[in-house]
């Protein structure tokens, strides 16, 4: 398996694991540091892993916003260099569900 659709599959996994993690929608998420904590875990793992795909691996699906993808946390930290929950839950609402649908469109892709 060659390293790009491994990093892939580790970006789908975590994403798969944000996801999971916010099940109990957000009141509970607010109300969980663990949750917090967690989700902001796997979305930074998610940028690094992201940015370790390589060029000709984003070349060949333009269609997905890589750069968007490596820079998830992006907007997260408020000015005291803390995690905003609310930030972290409109990144959950809004780009998540964005990226596993690009992903899963790579990862089955006959490229």
């Amino acid at each position: 398996m060659s390293s790009d659709r491994l990093n892939l599959l580790h970006c789908e996994e975590r994403l798969r694991r944000v996801q999971k993690y916010c099940e109990g929608g957000r009141a509970a998420f607010m109300a969980s540091r663990l949750h917090q904590d967690a989700v902001l875990w796997n979305l930074q793992m998610i940028c690094a892993t992201g940015r370790c795909v390589s060029d000709d691996e984003k070349h060949k699906h333009p269609h997905v916003d890589w750069h968007g993808l490596c820079n998830l946390c992006d907007g997260i930290l408020d000015g005291e260099m803390m995690a905003d929950p609310e930030r972290i839950w409109k990144v959950l609402e809004t780009t998540v569900p964005m990226f596993q649908h690009q992903l899963r469109l790579v990862l089955t892709a006959k490229v």
